[in-house]
């Protein structure tokens, strides 16, 4: 459990030599970041991030010079009540306003639910589209991505991303939208009723 710190854990991959394995951690109440990802060969699995000040899970994207972006999701991984995302795409830092590749793989069950801001939330700039060694964001057949009772979105696109659903109801979400230059958005199930 890594909890009343600045960022609850961060974890930099330079080289798709090697992965790294972030295994039933808490991130809880964190200061910044619960949990933030940037470079291959990123696996979560049976983890829980939430109220944490900032977003519960970040990944940042690298450019077209370095390795892409990958986080992959096992288990049940869980981002919730948040101060601002329950998970967030975003450029890297100092990597300056150009194409930023990520991709996220759900394997497992993903939530994102009653977090302040948006459930997932990608930014401007990133991209998981259009390149033959980006596969998007896929959800496997196995698999299940659930953004439900945010605050202001369930899923918010600035981006440019294919959203892939490898069985069938793979993504649960009621708000989404694309906004600027964004591309791309999943066709969702209705998320259940709630209560807080």
């Amino acid at each position: 459990s890594v909890h009343r710190n600045y960022n609850g854990i961060l974890a930099y991959a330079s080289s798709d030599q090697n992965d790294a394995m972030i295994e039933d951690v808490t991130a809880k109440n964190n200061f910044n970041l619960g949990m933030g990802f940037r470079g291959p060969g990123m696996k979560v699995k049976d983890s829980v991030s939430s109220y944490n000040g900032q977003s519960g899970i970040k990944m940042a994207g690298e450019d077209k010079n370095n390795p892409v972006t990958v986080v992959q999701f096992q288990g049940m991984v869980s981002s919730d009540h948040n101060k601002v995302h329950g998970i967030e795409v975003d450029v890297g830092v100092g990597r300056g306003p150009t194409n930023q590749f990520a991709e996220v793989n759900v394997a497992g069950v993903l939530n994102s639910y009653l977090n302040k801001e948006h459930g997932i939330f990608i930014n401007t700039d990133v991209n998981m589209k259009n390149q033959n060694f980006v596969n998007g964001f896929t959800v496997e057949e196995s698999g299940s991505f659930n953004a439900c009772n945010n605050g202001r979105r369930d899923i918010t696109n600035r981006g440019k991303v294919k959203f892939v659903d490898m069985g069938m109801g793979g993504y649960t979400c009621n708000v989404t939208a694309t906004l600027g230059a964004g591309e791309g958005l999943p066709v969702c199930e209705d998320c259940p009723a709630c209560d807080n």
